[in-house]
């Protein structure tokens, strides 16, 4: 209810667990026909890969992504106000 309140069709979700925190709202959130990433390296990870969890999100459409990308990604161009803080922080 809250995503839907902000009028946005894209989620960006990371957990604290990525097999359980992060795959089965991405799943959800894939259902109710939100463009949906998860940020890969942002989520704690009981296996180094975990591939069942990252084949059923691929399947499912969701878009398995690393923060600094997105992060870049997000800003859009360098000529970002904050564009040095950002890139120091992604170092």
């Amino acid at each position: 209810e809250a995503i839907r309140r902000t009028g946005r069709q894209q989620v960006i979700i990371a957990g604290t667990g990525f097999e359980l925190c992060a795959t089965l709202p991405a799943l959800s959130s894939v259902a109710e026909s939100y463009d949906t990433s998860v940020v890969f390296d942002a989520s704690g990870r009981f296996e180094p890969l975990p591939m069942t969890a990252i084949t059923r999100l691929s399947q499912a459409g969701v878009v398995l992504v690393n923060a600094g990308p997105l992060i870049l990604e997000m800003m859009a161009d360098n000529t970002h106000p904050s564009a040095r803080e950002i890139y120091a922080a992604l170092v």
